[in-house]
Order: C-alpha cells, then structure tokens, then sequence
C-alpha cells in the first residue's frame, strides 16, 4: 500500500510525520514497498446557521433491530478524490493555496467549470463582485473552515465537510526536548450544504469536538454515511503516536440536521483497516497484515518496516452493516507490487509481473482474468474501462473495457512535459483532464507548474488516443 507522510512544523515546536493508507471510491489503491511520499492539502470554511450538533447523535448496533435498513450505499464521490467533484454539467473544486482578501484576512475560493462554455469561473453569481470578501459565495475563510475539506454532490445540493487532517497513524516529534507534543487547536469538522450555483450555503451538521472525521463519504436515499472516530495517543521519549481508539459508521439525516449511529467499526483485533468502497449493504475494507505486531516505533523505522512488509498481506474484506459479519474475499502477497480498484461489487487488481488485469467478484468471490494488459498499473476505472498508466515508462494510457476486456492504447500524454494525463472527472460521455501546464524548469530536472491546464475529451477519443482536446478556458492556477 502507498504509505503516505506528511511533514510540517506547528507553531516551530512540533515535527509532525502523518502516516495513512490511501485508496478511492472506485477506488485505487497502490502497494509500493519502496515509496513513502508527502501529501498536503488545505481547504477553507464559512458562515450559516447551524441545523444539527455533535451532541445529537443516537448510538446503534447491528442487533438493534429499530434501526434504519441500509442497502444502497454508493460513494459521495465516484473519483475518490474529495477536493473535487462533478455533474453532468461542470466540475467544481476548492483552491489548494489561500489568496488575501479585501480585509487582509485569508481564503480558500471555490471554481466551477462548465462543461457547456468550457469556462472556469469563480463559483458566485454576481456580476459586479471581485471575490475578495467573506460574503461571496465562492469565498472561504481559511480561519474558519478545516485544512482537509471534503467537497461532493447529494441529490441536487453541493456538500462541503469542513474536516481539519486526520491525525490517525501519525507520530509527531518534539525538537525542543519538551515531552508534550504541541498541536494545532482542533477544529468542530461540520457539514455544509448550498445550492450547485454555491447559493445559500448553510450549516447542516457539526460535529462534538471529540470526534475526528474520515474522509470516506457515503450516501443513500436516507442521507449522507461518514466514520467518525476518537483518537489517543501513547507518548514514547519525544515521540507522541496517534491511533484511533474508537470509531462508528454515522448516519447524517440532511432534513432534520442529526445523526445516528449505524454500526460500530471497532474491531478489537489491532488492525488498521480503511474503507475502499462500498455497495448495496457493504462496505469494502482494505487492510496491510504483517506476519507479526509491529510496535508504533517499528510503523516508522524505515528498515524495519520495508522487511515486514515484504513479507505482509493486502486483505481486502467486506463488512455487511446490517449484520456486522465481516469476510476476507482477498489476500495479495505485497512482495511484489500492486495496484487494485473498486468499481461497484468488483475488485480489480494488477500485479507487478503478472502482465494482467484480475476481476474479483466481491459478493460471490469469483475471479477471472479480465485481460492481459502490457502495463497493468491501475489508476482509474471509468463506467466503461480500467486505465492503467505506464509511469515507468512513455506514460501513455492502457485501458482495458471492463464488458468484452478488450485492451486500448492511448498515446496522449501532458503536452508541455510528457507526463501522464490527469483525470479529473467523467461525464457519460467525456472525460475532464489536465492535458498540459505552464510549466518553469526548476534548474534541477523539476519544474514549477504555474498552471494545471483543463481540457475535456470524448472518453473513446482518450481511449484510442484521438488528440481531441477542448480546452478549458481557465482563470485560476487550476489547482
């Protein structure tokens, strides 16, 4: 699995090393017993009345036989990218970097594209105004909303969860000799909601301070799932280690503003699992184990952990949430690399070496060869097709169509630097990509990109590698 840190320094006391295990909605996982990178994302926050608080959730079990039936679960958002989402009609996203305002305070502003114009714009509709105050709906106070905010679409409204980062299997690291660990004060994470044109943003749900919230969201026709947890930490010399001590799946009513426990996800066995997907009644659980417990000093000793990984298992499981019955539907052996996805009831994986896409069928736990495939490194699945990435080689794109297998090239790579094409979005009918950038060269074979370029493309011209390109006509740094 890609291990993810991150490092900052807070308030010049603390170095704070986050440690995750990634995957999407399709979702896409990648195992890589080499790699250990830097993720760093922010977002911003806003006004509105609040409809509900932490302080009204009911707690329920499986066994709980008055509790709403769950059997449709779907992710909120299909890329499993949260920072980002869209309709049939555009594609919205919040900026990475805060920009001053008017009244020197600082704000994140959210974009649209509309796929019909092929314009970014700021999300705000009025005419007159320069985006710059608390009071255009395209801005958010960076002081107010959380650093790792989730955005997504439910039924005809745009969500935003304000979250701070998710602090679960992370170690912080004290260099002034002080044995306390000093972090950021902790932001209530609470979910918004406003109208597609970002009109009448409102409060819906604010979270008990206690919690923090996972950035795996799903939904129903009953309203909108996320996991919620309480972390604790364990001090070692002048290493402070965070895990989750206590976690439960909630359910979110958006019309009366509360929340219900839908099941604990505690499961008492010391494995750090993390959800992939999700559907009818299940969610999908992906997990590393080691042959062995490891300490949280081991987690981060680099040595140690690359030997017990080359000898640890993927496991991905399903978690019925009407029962609770969990079941192993499949173990990978991570001595050699692999990349998997999510897409409906089925697990797609590639396996370094093997020179294949493999089909896993989560419900019956049938698999087939879907097709050989010359690079089989999974990065999307599409309604239509699994699309592999040669990142070790030209970058171009492998898709293999998930009906009949049959396996597509495409040699469409970044037009300014050869790199591979981002995928941002998808329509029925197209695809939204980054297809170039302004780029400056660094001087030391990186670049600085001072633009991510948009462009949609009709999804069988990415397939077969047509340059068919409509550009976006973008306003932004598109990031």
């Amino acid at each position: 699995m890609l291990k993810i840190f991150k490092c900052c320094l807070y308030w010049c006391l603390v170095y704070c090393c986050l440690f995750f295990l990634s995957g999407c909605s399709m979702t896409v996982e990648q195992e890589n017993t080499d790699t250990k990178a830097v993720q760093e994302d922010e977002v911003g926050q806003e006004d509105g009345t609040a409809w509900g608080s932490g302080q009204e959730v009911q707690t329920g079990d499986a066994s709980d036989k008055s509790k709403t039936r769950v059997t449709g679960l779907t992710m909120a958002n299909p890329t499993g990218e949260m920072h980002h989402c869209n309709t049939e009609d555009g594609y919205y996203y919040i900026t990475e970097s805060s920009e001053e305002l008017k009244d020197g305070a600082y704000g994140y502003h959210l974009m649209y594209v509309d796929f019909a114009t092929r314009q970014e714009i700021y999300l705000c509709s009025n005419a007159e105004c320069s985006h710059d105050t608390p009071d255009c709906s395209a801005v958010f106070d960076a002081e107010e909303f959380g650093h790792d905010s989730c955005l997504f679409i439910y039924g005809d409204r745009l969500y935003l969860l304000s979250r701070d980062y998710d602090m679960d299997g992370s170690m912080s690291m004290n260099y002034i000799g002080d044995d306390t660990a000093v972090l950021p004060e902790k932001l209530c994470a609470t979910l918004y909601s406003m109208n597609l044109d970002g009109s009448h943003r409102e409060k819906v749900y604010t979270f008990d301070s206690k919690y923090t919230v996972e950035d795996r969201i799903m939904t129903d026709e009953q309203g909108i799932y996320v996991v919620e947890k309480i972390l604790s930490t364990e001090q070692k010399e002048n290493n402070t280690y965070t895990t989750s001590a206590q976690s439960a799946l909630v359910l979110i009513d958006v019309n009366t503003g509360t929340a219900k426990e839908v099941c604990s996800l505690d499961m008492q066995d010391g494995i750090r699992r993390n959800i992939m997907g999700c559907y009818g009644e299940y969610l999908v659980l992906f997990s590393t184990r080691y042959d062995r417990e490891l300490s949280p000093e081991e987690e981060f000793d680099d040595a140690i952990w690359k030997e017990a990984y080359a000898t640890s298992q993927s496991v991905y499981e399903t978690l019925s949430v009407e029962t609770g019955d969990i079941r192993t539907v499949k173990s990978v052996s991570n001595a050699n690399i692999h990349s998997s996805a999510i897409k409906d009831d089925k697990l797609y994986l590639g396996i370094e070496g093997t020179g294949s896409i493999q089909e896993v069928n989560l419900t019956t736990g049938e698999e087939r060869k879907l097709a050989d495939v010359k690079c089989n490194d999974i990065h999307y699945v599409t309604d239509e097709a699994v699309c592999c990435f040669d990142y070790g080689g030209d970058h171009t794109m492998y898709s293999v169509k998930l009906d009949t297998g049959e396996v597509l090239h495409s040699g469409l790579v970044n037009k300014s630097l050869g790199w591979a094409l981002e995928l941002l979005g998808e329509t029925r009918d197209s695809m939204l990509v980054v297809y170039d950038y302004d780029a400056t060269p660094a001087g030391d074979d990186s670049y600085e990109i001072n633009q991510y370029k948009m462009a949609l493309i009709a999804k069988e011209d990415l397939y077969q590698g047509r340059d068919a390109f409509q550009a976006i006509q973008m306003i932004s740094s598109g990031q």
